[in-house]
């Protein structure tokens, strides 16, 4: 069974985001049985309609760890406990 990791940079930028992003995918991928995804905007992505969910691979983060800032992009104007609650809610990966 294939298990799943969501990365989510929300707050605002911070100058290692990049390089923590990159960090965990590429743990990730010597693990052999994880997934990596980022969600762009932070829960912006996964609760708003449509989900802007990416799957981070290796072509997609290589060399990103000397870059500003985060390529998922990043907000500070919602608070994700505001979001309504659904019930048996779906990420779509």
């Amino acid at each position: 069974m294939t298990k799943k990791i969501l990365v989510l940079t929300g707050g605002g930028d911070c100058p290692g985001l990049n390089a923590v992003i990159r960090g965990i995918a590429k743990r990730a991928r010597k693990e052999k049985d994880w997934e990596v995804y980022g969600s762009i905007e932070a829960f912006n992505g996964v609760f708003k309609e449509p989900q802007e969910i990416i799957k981070l691979t290796s072509k997609r983060t290589a060399g990103i760890h000397v870059k500003g800032g985060t390529i998922l992009k990043t907000t500070n104007k919602d608070n994700p406990i505001n979001y309504p609650f659904v019930k048996n809610f779906q990420i779509t990966f």
